[in-house]
């Protein structure tokens, strides 16, 4: 599930990359989520769902159902951990992208976990294929 998809980043990528993985993008402004709907149908990707609605007011027959829910812009990491913890399947990933500064805000390699719901947190850097811009990913496994 990508949380706050906006115009489908990242998770029409991860579709493409990975065509047997379900995703659902979560987003709701209806101009953003008509435009990701209209890219799902011109590429024909089969198994990609957008719901037009605020992640925290999502159905609860969504609860426990996924093994990864990714955020790229939606505010606090821990309103996103709040929101991304009841979908999250035992040992799923909450995963955060964040830009260049990421490593000043969020500390050192060895993160503390917000709180004894994760058994395990770390961070991840990267840089983007092109221009090499440095990013980061902030990773929470679930109990």
């Amino acid at each position: 599930m990508d949380v706050g998809s906006g115009a489908g980043f990242p998770g029409i990528p991860l579709k493409i990359i990975s065509p047997k993985k379900e995703v659902i993008l979560v987003e709701p402004q209806r101009k953003k989520a008509n435009f990701m709907r209209e890219v799902i149908r011109s590429l024909n990707l089969v198994g990609m769902e957008v719901v037009e609605e605020r992640a925290e007011k999502l159905d609860t027959n969504k609860i426990g159902l996924f093994s990864e829910v990714v955020t790229r812009a939606l505010g606090s990491p821990d309103l996103f951990l709040r929101i991304s913890f009841p979908l999250l399947s035992t040992g799923g990933q909450s995963l955060i992208m964040h830009g260049p500064t990421g490593a000043g805000l969020f500390g050192s390699k060895k993160m503390k976990c917000p709180n004894a719901r994760f058994s395990e947190c770390r961070m991840e850097h990267y840089s983007l294929p092109i221009g090499g811009e440095k990013r980061t990913l902030l990773i929470y496994v679930k109990k």
